[in-house]
């Protein structure tokens, strides 16, 4: 058995392993541990090499992991804070309340990130639109 079948083996057995080098990590059920160590041990190099290099990839039947540009956390907090006054001025725009516009303001922070970035283009369009609604009246 080679390094990716005992990966395999992990995998279908519900047997996490995490590459923190010079450790290998794993758990997983218990009853399946004593059978599965010790190929791991056997294959510990072969498996830290493979873990790293498929750490952040999809896989076909894992969670959904939509595309977000590379930001460092600064840029995402400058990009929260431009969306803030766009998402209100939409908001005031329909009508809404000061209540239902500082809630969702509010909510901006608690969203998933890799929406930031799709909100942030879309209000910049939104609010370009009203303003030359605006202009014209």
């Amino acid at each position: 058995m080679n390094a990716l079948e005992v990966w395999c083996l992990c995998r279908d057995r519900k047997v996490s392993l995490v590459a923190t080098r010079p450790t290998l990590k794993y758990w997983g059920p218990a009853d399946v541990l004593p059978e599965i160590v010790p190929m791991i041990r056997c294959h510990k190099e072969a498996l830290l090499d493979l873990v790293e290099s498929l750490d952040g990839l999809p896989v076909e039947d894992g969670p959904f992991t939509p595309y977000m540009p590379p930001v460092s956390p600064e840029t995402l907090h400058e990009w929260q804070a431009e969306l803030a006054p766009l998402v209100a001025r939409c908001a005031r725009y329909r009508g809404w309340g000061e209540d239902a516009v500082e809630m969702l303001v509010a909510a901006l922070y608690r969203m998933p990130v890799y929406t930031v970035w799709i909100d942030l283009v879309s209000y910049r369009e939104w609010v370009a639109r009203i303003e030359q609604e605006e202009v014209k009246q």
